[in-house]
């Protein structure tokens, strides 16, 4: 079953990484990694469903939901969210356009079993993962002791495909 999952995961990636990262293409890009990261990230006492919180100007809600409609093994809601909203949500999504809200996010957050994902990297003031495109490619950052700090648990495999800090 693992290395099904493993198999599934790589396979994802490797076909995001093929499809080029700007305009709707790295929205879509954004969407998968964004779906795997729920799939690999344990959130203690949590089974029944999961809400992302998109913070700012991003058109990722629509994409993620359109990929909800046709399959949402997770039960996932997408909703569009101020900073006051944040407490509801079990992954935070902060848009390049509002990264001056970073700071009053990571308070909002402080020790509570929030993933935080962001499109410019703030891995190293707190977020758990930050989006980055290097020569062409997507890709993303993972701050495993930010992670952890918020009670929740990364797979090894999730470690292993993003670059650490």
């Amino acid at each position: 079953m693992i290395k099904i999952v493993l198999r599934s995961f790589l396979l994802t990636v490797l076909l995001a990484y093929s499809l080029g990262t700007y305009g709707q293409q790295e929205e879509k890009i954004k969407s998968i990694f964004l779906m795997k990261f729920i799939e690999n990230v344990i959130w203690p006492n949590k089974t029944d469903s999961y809400v992302i919180g998109v913070i700012g100007n991003s058109t990722i809600s629509k994409e993620l939901e359109a990929r909800l409609a046709v399959k949402n093994k997770y039960k996932i809601t997408v909703k569009d969210i101020s900073v006051n909203e944040i407490s509801s949500c079990d992954v935070i999504y902060l848009a390049a356009n509002k990264d001056n809200s970073f700071s009053r996010i990571i308070e909002a957050t402080d020790s509570k079993k929030i993933l935080l994902v962001t499109e410019s990297d703030f891995t190293a003031k707190g977020a758990g993962i930050s989006f980055a495109v290097e020569n062409n490619k997507m890709h993303f950052i993972v701050n495993k002791s930010s992670i952890e700090a918020r009670g929740l648990k990364i797979s090894t495999t999730l470690l292993s495909l993003g670059k650490q800090v």
